[in-house]
């Protein structure tokens, strides 16, 4: 299942809590914000489509980020987000990148993107 489908599963969740399989990291995704159309709300819905969840906690869930940044690292447009152009570097900003450190235009991109 998709982060997509878990996500449009449980709308009543106002915050998931979403960690990666094989990095320590933490964000968040916001199951009752999927229907916004400004470019965040696309690119989460974009971004969530690509993940699967791997594995359902009681206080969120797993899922793949870090393979789907393994699948996309060479894929022409990460060249032209990112400074260091490799999976930990990626990684190491990922927070970051969902917690809004970057513009809406660069999410979007960055959803866009991925395969």
């Amino acid at each position: 299942m998709t982060l997509y489908d878990f996500m449009n599963q449980h709308k009543e969740i106002d915050e998931l809590t979403v960690w990666d399989t094989d990095y320590d990291i933490e964000v968040y995704f916001y199951p009752s914000d999927l229907d916004i159309a400004d470019d965040t709300g696309k690119a989460e819905m974009i971004i969530a489509k690509c993940l699967n969840v791997v594995k359902i906690h009681k206080d969120g869930v797993t899922v793949n980020l870090s393979e789907v940044i393994k699948r996309n690292v060479n894929n022409g447009t990460f060249e032209n987000l990112f400074v260091d152009n490799d999976v930990d570097s990626i990684m190491a900003d990922i927070e970051n990148i969902f917690a809004g450190y970057v513009s809406e235009k660069w999410l979007l991109d960055f959803a866009e993107s991925l395969m």
